[in-house]
């Protein structure tokens, strides 16, 4: 295998991935001009702007300081801005390169597990994902915390192939990872595998106990530099020694709103407003904003209800994992309209794609998880860290407000887990009897 052999499937995927990126885009924004604003979009925005002509992050100069956004989606736009194009737009340009750089990095990644021809696979998957594409046409979170998060999952697999752990790269492993948590708060309780995974390298890998415990000093370094400085300054600015209020609000109104509805026997809405009404109630008794309520109203309301919570968790799994994404690009493109047989031609044509796009991924990732599994302890380790932060999404994802958006994150990884399962078929039939990629041995 030649020394270069993932720059072309890398630079292709990239290519192709900015073709498309740029396409849908310029087509949406057509039809839509502000379409790729969403509600959240503007309060980013404003912080963005404070941030930048004000020196402080709140909504406004006036406002006060802000505790459920982290800083990095902010930070990024007042970078962007400061160049002296203060227009949204420019944001969007930054999420297509971002998004474009996942998929590169991705397929990088899938070399260094699976050869070139995995490099192949996981670029296409990844450079034609739906819900990819759609993300980074928005003015939303999503793919700066997919590509940063990926860098982090890159550094962590270099990890394994290390005889004794190197401290600087499992330094580099909690920066990105703390700026990914930084970046979208769903990342916030990332650590915790990380550090998990960490240990089981440092038992399956000739490590020993120090140089164990000195990768998970260095990883944990910048983390509490970064998350607990961020904590630090809601403690001094608003009172609260939390990174984010968000979490909490989302469990309280997301997850709880659908155990009132199934205890009381009652719609989605009607339970929000009952949540809304009790958190400003105790608000009002209290004294408190109703952002320092949340995580305990959240709390109470599933150790009242484990199994109703348990149920919820499960239930709304299919809306997370089984939507193909296709009902967004054709809402961004028209393809619904009425009157127009061509847009409702290409309207099948997407959502034929699309599940087929997310069939492969699935069984693809089931099979090269599989694979990785019986391979060498570095494949497995691999294997683990993949399939363990999957999972990981998974569980805080899923609830009433999930769909294929919220796949984002979590996509690169089951490509690359599918371009390992994927390659190998090929090579299975190619020669029978010929054993694992040399990378996915390494």
């Amino acid at each position: 295998m030649g020394a270069a052999s993932w720059r072309r499937p890398v630079l292709a995927a990239a290519g192709l991935a900015l073709c498309l990126r740029v396409g849908f885009f310029a087509a949406a924004s057509a039809l839509h001009p502000g379409g790729f604003m969403a509600p959240d979009s503007f309060e980013y925005e404003s912080l963005a702007r404070t941030l930048l002509h004000e020196g402080r992050f709140a909504a406004g100069p006036a406002a006060a300081a802000q505790t459920r956004r982290t800083p990095g989606f902010p930070v990024l736009i007042a970078s962007v801005y400061a160049l002296g194009w203060e227009d949204p737009r420019a944001i969007v340009g930054a999420d297509i390169l971002l998004s474009v750089l996942t998929v590169a990095l991705g397929a990088w990644l899938a070399h260094r597990i699976g050869g070139e021809r995995a490099a192949w696979i996981a670029g296409l998957l990844l450079a034609l994902d739906p819900p990819s594409i759609t993300a980074s046409y928005r003015f939303l979170t999503d793919t700066p915390f997919t590509a940063v998060f990926l860098a982090a999952v890159s550094v962590a697999l270099g990890l394994v192939l290390d005889e004794r752990p190197r401290a600087r790269r499992s330094a580099l492993f909690g920066t990105l990872l703390a700026a990914a948590a930084l970046t979208r708060p769903i990342g916030l309780f990332l650590a915790i595998p990380a550090a998990f995974w960490l240990v089981l390298c440092g038992r399956r890998r000739p490590w020993g106990p120090r140089a164990t415990v000195s990768a998970l000093a260095a990883f944990a370094l910048p983390w509490i530099l970064m998350v607990g400085g961020w904590q630090v300054r809601n403690r001094v600015a608003a009172s609260t020694f939390v990174a984010s209020d968000g979490p909490a609000k989302f469990v309280y109104f997301s997850r709880g709103s659908d155990i009132v509805a199934r205890r009381d026997g009652t719609t989605l809405e009607a339970a929000r407003a009952q949540l809304t009404d009790a958190i400003e109630a105790e608000a009002k008794r209290t004294g408190r904003p109703p952002e320092r309520l949340y995580t305990r109203a959240a709390l109470a309301l599933v150790a009242r209800h484990p199994l109703l919570f348990v149920e919820t968790q499960v239930r709304w799994l299919p809306e997370l994992l089984l939507g193909t994404g296709a009902a967004g690009m054709s809402l961004a493109l028209d393809l619904d309209r009425p009157g127009h047989p061509a847009r409702r031609a290409a309207r099948g044509l997407v959502s034929v794609a699309a599940a087929l796009h997310l069939l492969l991924l699935y069984a693809g990732a089931a099979w090269g998880v599989w694979r990785m599994g019986g391979e060498s302890a570095a494949a497995r380790l691999s294997a683990a860290l993949l399939v363990g932060l999957v999972l990981y999404f998974v569980i805080l994802s899923t609830g009433p407000q999930a769909y294929s958006r919220f796949r984002v994150p979590f996509t690169p990884l089951l490509a690359v887990c599918a371009a390992r399962g994927l390659e190998g078929i090929r090579r299975a039939r190619a020669h029978p009897g010929v054993g694992a990629a040399p990378a996915a041995a390494a």
